[in-house]
């Protein structure tokens, strides 16, 4: 991104006029005369005019169903039988184009991209139902049918070299940088069906029984039988309970059933299959993939539950439960014998109990007609145990975590800690000899290896207590979680407690830690620094005389030598690092360490002088002056694996990618070896720089990786699709490697399948960093890439119980601009990697005998990439939310989710243009139409949608439109968007300056638009426009009074009512409007359309900013002021928020506060870059005027909240965004995630978070 301090366009040097081009047009200033080491080439404005950006999506949800019912007094009364049908079409076609002249893709001529992803699933079922009440005996019976099947594909090109600018189409380029595709096909047919009997509202008894087919086992194995009985008893309705006056209701409730899982590592898991990507040269060949096992069936969970349910005094409400779940059958991969060939085949096996209690106490205190106040304590149980994991019964064993029969599946494992050696400071651990006896130990490893379990995280009672008061018509509520028992490990305070660096960040427990001998703590020593004359672990143990002699030679004999290089030492090179711009450091480091060197009286520190070599190798004094474009950004990801990271931010530079990867290879080096020296070295141990690095490059995939999120988020469902995605990418993240890996992945969940792609260093890059030979550095390079593969299955596996597969794809980096190089694919099964004890001895070892193992089996062929994106079905708009779901979204039903208008209607166009098409005739055509006006009518009472029947049915009538172009008849049904031709028409007559004829359009549109009555708010609906999923959320949230409302919210008289969508170019027309009229001086009338446009657009910016523009205009300066601030509490787009800061800024100007005028001006500027040129002017404009400096950036906050301006996003927004985040993440939700997750990241900035939604995209590379 670029900064705002540089210009938009070009300017003569000496009048400062703008340069323009042959057509008038202004000229961009891509940065060409910028200063030496400063972004070049690049104009974050100009990209928007020299760019394209495009993305059309296609969206089809078409819900067909007939009713046929009994008759009232007939032997058919309270028959039904209904037949439904559900398409679900979804196609998504996306361009990104860079223009081959200027910015981003110059280097390689321009480049395009497109892609193209298309999903269908559908689903049909009959149902036949009865349900009748004789005298005191009520039945009710279900017989039903279903089958669903769901089928998706994509394709994707990505070319460089454009012969010319504005050329769209992949034909145009000449380099293929890469293409794919993938199509995953699911079935699932159910017979199934249901009998209910009750008596006198007494006796209540139930079943139910179904058989399931899944696509994904074989024919004998393919259909499960599942089934569930229930009975409940009201005892309270019982004549020896009659009496009982405070005793309301008492019911007693008992189930049990089995319930099937077909959530198998793969579609195709019974089947043989062949991979056919395995080509002997230009021939096509096919190697065996997977063993068949025509076996495989269901996975069953027995379900037991036994319940009370009572009501007290008509005040008090009792629920209690008992529950008691066995898991059998899993569907696991299982280990074969290496020498069959294969690795393991997928079968039924293992077993889990969950069992515990449920209870919910609700006591209404004040329950009358205008006041009403309750309160409601929920708790509940968990008894986790794992029976059966495998045959042999082996552990899952992660860094603090341990799976084991006869445990917990959530038990911690580790150390027994000793307590701190009084004499040396070192930490003592308890260990176990293999007689049983107990001792005291310092060495980690052995700790490490006699580790136990400490108790687990389940608590031994959680739940929540709630209190809600109403008066009239005003609701408040509160509701808090609680937990009580159960063990957590505090990652953050661990990682507080260690020291890595000079100036990290430390626990103040640190203050405790042992400093000389006699101490006694619970803190260890800790070390960190040096001087040059450190003796280090030669300094131990010596005789005094030698002591005497080497402190005297140090201290004395060496300063009479003269002066000498002041050395230059590790903090020294931290401190060089520490400069904004890397590049010119890097020469510094290199300049200073060389003058070191070349002095006869000092010593370079040996990790300095590696890291200087490296440097020079790695071309950084030789850098041509092109390469010197490059903004390289050093960063240290001090959140996880506390590495360097470096960055070019002039993604135009022409500095090699290799090179980066060379400079952060050798910083890291630098880094991790320097720390790991001072531990030994603290130890009295001696080695050598090059046994040191051996060391870090042997043992970096045998690291024990953190699982969770640097940052404070909610956890998700258990299992679930954020607990998945987080672990991952946060495991990602916190891998301390010396040398870069990138890794991106994708996840299909359901199916319990990973893959990972991987970018990884090559031969060259090891040769150079590692003076190996071309043979030794081609090997190193392979079996880097393999342990840090196997450290990527480990965290894959621990990230979430659900996973059962991992595919592996490396490359190693392209250099000189070519593409990528295949280096090796691979795949693990659960079963091998639980085998192996999570591949530890390969991580820490030689790898290649695992991996040549696996060299017959394929690696991503049953891996779609789009799976890991299929949300669930689309969910019927009018269901119903759970209670979590819908305190996440301040939703009661899906459709409270929507922000595209007519999207119901566009559903039932497509499914009469269908009906039509098929019609024989028009007489028909229109039965055809009248039938679904009828089915569609008897749920749907907008008015709009019988006018658009009507005007359908007079077209068909009329014969003017033709029956077979569906188009004609979506159209003829949706009627014209007059609203959006009008403001289409009025930025034309903008444009070429016909204000009054833009005015006229745009009133003329709105006035027969608010005429129909269509939109125009009622007692029971409102109608709103939103245009982001976050704008939604803020409304919903504000509305059912989880997010505070500002002042004069408009929300707030929304509450009670319905809200619907009305048409986006409502809301446009309005804005222009309000803007337009202002300008011409009508100030009532263009406050009458600014505040109508609020009302509709409640939580979008155009409206506030209108309005305040018009307060500004009159001197208002105090509603102009109220106004933006009320706007800012609403949004949450950077974008929104910059704008509003930037208006408010110029109205606190004028209102004679010029000091909060500048804080808020780069408050703008901070948020987002979008009023950058018009903040930087006016900035000037106010500085000049008053010669006010401006105000320190770190002060920016401070100011404006101490002037009363709101500082947002405020902490509930946040976290309403991330809790609506996660739980679209878990619901299947992906659209409304990766919009809510965007924003999530931009206000929590956790690196992990970029890996959660680059798992969400369509490309990973």
């Amino acid at each position: 991104m670029m900064a705002p301090i540089y210009p938009v366009y070009q300017r003569d040097p000496e009048t400062g006029d703008y340069l323009r081009d042959a057509n008038g047009r202004k000229q961009f200033d891509y940065g060409s005369s910028r200063p030496s080491g400063q972004q070049t080439n690049f104009n974050s404005i100009a990209t928007l005019y020299d760019d394209k950006y495009a993305q059309t999506s296609y969206s089809l949800s078409d819900r067909a169903h007939m009713d046929f019912m009994g008759i009232s007094d007939h032997w058919s009364e309270g028959l039904k039988f209904q037949l439904n049908f559900g398409t679900d079409y979804y196609n998504s076609q996306s361009m990104t184009y860079y223009n081959p002249f200027f910015g981003n893709a110059e280097s390689v001529g321009g480049r395009i991209q497109k892609t193209n992803t298309t999903s269908l699933g559908y689903t049909f079922n009959q149902l036949l139902s009865y349900n009748r009440t004789f005298d005191r005996h009520n039945i009710d019976l279900l017989l039903g049918h279903e089958y669903y099947a769901y089928t998706t594909s994509d394709l994707s090109g990505h070319k460089t070299g454009l012969p010319g600018g504005g050329i769209y189409e992949l034909d145009a380029a000449a380099v293929i940088v890469g293409t794919g595709s993938s199509t995953d096909e699911d079935r699932i047919e159910s017979v199934f069906s249901r009998i209910g009997y009750s008596y006198d509202d007494k006796y209540y008894l139930s079943g139910s029984w179904r058989t399931d087919g899944s696509s994904r086992f074989a024919r004998s194995t393919r259909w499960g039988n599942f089934w569930s009985v229930g009975a409940s008893w009201r005892m309270s309705q019982e004549a020896f309970m009659r009496d009982i006056s405070w005793l309301n209701n008492l019911t007693l409730k008992f189930s049990y059933g089995v319930q099937g899982n077909n959530s198998v590592g793969s579609y195709y898991a019974y089947q043989a299959l062949y991979d056919t990507g395995s080509p002997n040269a230009t021939l096509p060949g096919a190697t065996i993939n997977d063993v068949a096992n025509e076996d495989l069936t269901w996975e069953s969970n027995h379900n037991l539950n036994v319940g009370l349910e009572a009501r007290l005094l008509d005040r008090i409400d009792l629920s209690f439960e008992f529950y008691n779940r066995k898991t059998t059958d899993m569907l696991l991969s299982y280990p074969l014998a290496s020498s069959s060939g294969f690795d393991s085949y997928y079968r039924n096996s293992g077993e889990m109990r969950n069992r515990g209690i449920e209870f919910a106490v609700t006591g209404r205190i004040f329950d009358r007609r205008d006041f009403q106040w309750s309160v409601t304590w929920m708790g509940s149980t968990v008894s986790n145990k794992v029976l059966k994991l495998t045959e042999d019964g082996k552990d899952i064993i992660g860094s603090t975590q341990i799976i084991r029969e006869g445990e917990t599946l959530y038990s911690y494992y580790v150390a027994r800690s000793a307590g701190v050696d009084p004499m040396t400071g070192e930490k003592m651990y308890w260990a176990t000899d293999k007689d049983g006896n107990d001792y005291i130990t310092k060495s980690t490893t052995v700790a490490q290896a006699n580790r136990v379990i400490a108790g687990s995280r389940i608590p031994d009672l959680y739940g929540s207590l709630s209190t809600s008061l109403r008066w009239k018509n005003l609701d408040f509520s509160i509701s808090t979680n609680y937990s009580i028992g159960g063990k957590n490990y505090d990652g953050v305070y661990y990682e507080f407690m260690s020291c890595y660096y000079t100036a990290q960040a430390k626990h103040k427990d640190m203050l405790r830690a042992w400093r000389k001998p006699g101490d006694v703590t619970d803190v260890p020593k800790y070390t960190i620094g040096e001087t040059w004359y450190d003796f280090k672990g030669h300094g131990k143990r010596l005789h005094y005389y030698d002591l005497m002699t080497r402190a005297y030679l140090a201290l004395v004999y060496r300063p009479t030598l003269g002066k000498a290089t002041l050395p230059f030492g590790i903090d020294e090179v931290y401190r060089v690092l520490a400069q904004d711009e890397l590049l010119p450091a890097l020469k510094t480091v290199i300049e200073r360490a060389n003058k070191v060197e070349t002095d006869h009286l000092v010593t370079a520190h040996p990790v300095v002088s590696k890291l200087s070599h490296r440097l020079v190798a790695a071309g950084i004094p030789d850098l041509a002056a092109e390469d010197e474009d490059a903004e390289l950004r050093l960063i240290r990801t001090a959140q996880y694996a506390n590495t360097f990271f470096v960055r070019d931010m002039n993604e135009s530079s022409a500095l090699p990618e290799t090179t980066i990867w060379e400079i952060e290879a050798a910083l890291n080096l630098f880094s991790l070896t320097e720390s790991l020296l001072q531990v030994l070295q603290s130890k009295g141990e001696l080695a050598s720089l090059a046994g040191c690095e051996a060391y870090l490059l042997e043992t970096a995939a045998g690291q024990s990786i953190e699982l969770e999120l640097a940052s404070e988020l909610a956890v998700g469902k258990p299992a679930g699709q954020w607990q998945a995605r987080s672990h991952i990418a946060a495991g990602i993240e916190n891998m301390a490697l010396p040398l870069r890996v990138e890794a991106r992945f994708r996840l299909d969940l359901p199916a319990g399948q990973v893959k990972f792609e991987m970018r990884v260093p090559d031969a060259s890059m090891m040769a150079s960093l590692f003076d190996k030979s071309e043979g030794e550095a081609t090997a190193l390079a392979e079996r880097y890439a393999r342990q840090v593969g196997l450290l990527l299955v480990d965290i894959a596996m621990r990230s979430s119980a659900r996973i059962e597969r991992v595919d592996l794809v490396a490359c190693t980096i392209g250099r000189d601009g070519s593409e990528d190089v295949d280096l090796f694919s691979a795949s693990f099964d659960r079963d091998l990697y639980e085998r192996s004890n999570g591949f530890l001895e390969e991580r820490k070892g030689d790898p290649s005998t695992l991996y040549e193992s696996l060299l017959d089996q394929a690696t991503s062929a049953n891996f779609t990439e789009t799976a890991s994106l299929s949300a669930t079905p689309q969910p019927d708009p009018h269901a119903e939310l759970s209670p979590e779901v819908a305190a996440a979204f301040g939703a009661k039903t899906y459709r409270d989710l929507e922000i595209f208008f007519n999207a119901e209607l566009r559903s039932t166009a497509e499914c009469l243009a269908d009906a039509i098409a098929a019609a024989a005739d028009t007489s028909s055509a229109v039965a055809s139409v009248r039938q679904i006006e009828a089915d569609t009518l008897a749920h749907d009472s907008n008015p709009r949608t019988a006018e658009a029947f009507t005007r359908l049915l007079r077209a068909l009538a009329e014969g003017t439109i033709d029956p077979h172009e569906q188009n004609t008849t979506v159209n003829c049904f949706l009627g014209e968007d007059e609203c959006m031709s009008a403001y289409r028409a009025a930025e034309a007559l903008i444009s070429a300056d016909q204000l009054e004829e833009a005015l006229q359009i745009l009133t003329n549109a709105v006035a027969k638009l608010e005429e129909t009555g269509h939109f125009t708010d009622n007692e029971t609906a409102v109608y709103r426009v939103f245009d982001s999923y976050a704008a939604r959320l803020v409304y919903n949230q504000v509305k059912a009074g989880t997010l505070p409302a500002p002042q004069d919210c408009t929300i707030l008289q929304d509450k009670g009512k319905e809200t619907q969508l009305a048409p986006d170019s409502y809301a446009f027309c309005l804005f222009e409007l309000a803007y337009l009229l202002c300008s011409r001086d009508h100030i009532d009338e263009a406050m009458r359309y600014a505040k109508k446009a609020i009302t509709i657009a409640p939580t979008m910016s155009a409206g506030y900013r209108a309005l305040g523009r018009i307060f500004v205009f009159n001197d208002d300066f105090t509603n102009a002021r109220a106004t933006l601030e009320s706007a800012l509490m609403l949004m949450t787009s950077p974008d929104d928020i910059a704008a509003l800061y930037y208006h408010l800024a110029y109205a606190l100007w004028k209102s004679g506060d010029p000091e909060t005028a500048l804080a808020s001006y780069i408050k703008a500027l901070q948020t987002s870059n979008v009023v950058s040129a018009a903040c930087v002017s006016e900035i000037e404009e106010l500085q000049k005027d008053t010669g006010l400096p401006l105000p320190l950036s770190e002060d920016i906050d401070r100011l404006l909240d101490e002037a009363g301006v709101p500082l947002v996003p405020t902490e509930s927004m946040r976290a309403v965004l991330e809790e609506a985040a996660i739980t679209a993440l878990d619901e299947g939700l992906f659209d409304i995630a990766r919009v809510l997750l965007s924003f999530v990241f931009r206000y929590r900035n956790d690196d992990a978070l970029v890996g959660v939604l680059r798992s969400l995209e369509t490309s990973l590379f």
